[in-house]
């Protein structure tokens, strides 16, 4: 789950100074196990978020790597594969970080988080609240504190579902589309088309 592929908001400067970081705080935590449960809350917990936020569920999928788990959420919503930016999308992008750390909040809602959890997607989350900090005028880390907190109110409202999830995930490697629309039908769309990034002010 620490790939760096999840990492796309970040340039290639800043991908490399985090690789490098991670393999110093791997030398004190050790290797993030990254077993079948803590894959399956995971994915669960961007899963949840997808649908929070109204987005259309496309799949998602865990499978075995060498010694660790892995897995992907695909979901799309109104703008993705178009360019967006803060100018004019910027609730996009805010909710872009909330998904960024969806998995890391469905491991530690599940009790099956490591330090190094979901890793880049995490620095991806932070590097877009920076930007949302920087464009708002707001104080450093406060997207991103609203970005977790909003992440971690969601999967604990939708907990049975969470928990139904991760059961579908110690039975099956894969959720489709038509499993997903069962299994989440009861969470709603309440995230869909919220402001949830003001403007600065002009001066």
């Amino acid at each position: 789950m620490n790939s760096i592929d999840n990492a796309r908001y970040l340039s290639p400067a800043a991908k490399q100074a985090a690789a490098e970081y991670l393999l110093r705080l791997r030398a004190v935590h050790g290797d993030d196990p990254c077993t079948r449960e803590q894959t399956a809350a995971h994915e669960a917990g961007h899963t949840i978020i997808a649908m929070a936020f109204g987005w259309k569920f496309l799949g998602a999928h865990i499978r075995p790597q060498d010694s660790a788990w892995i897995g992907s959420t695909i979901c799309a919503h109104s703008l993705t594969g178009r360019p967006h930016d803060l100018n004019n999308t910027a609730d996009i992008f805010f909710a872009e970080a909330v998904m960024d750390l969806a998995g890391l909040v469905g491991e530690r809602v599940a009790g099956h988080s490591h330090p190094l959890s979901s890793f880049f997607e995490v620095k991806n989350a932070a590097a877009r609240c920076s930007a949302l900090d920087v464009f708002t005028g707001d104080a450093p880390m406060s997207h991103f504190a609203r970005a977790l907190a909003l992440a971690t109110s969601e999967i604990q409202a939708n907990a049975a579902t969470f928990e139904v999830l991760r059961a579908h995930f110690r039975r099956s490697k894969r959720l489709t589309p038509a499993e997903g629309r069962r299994m989440l039908k009861n969470v709603a769309p309440r995230l869909a088309d919220m402001q949830f990034v003001k403007r600065k002010s002009p001066q």
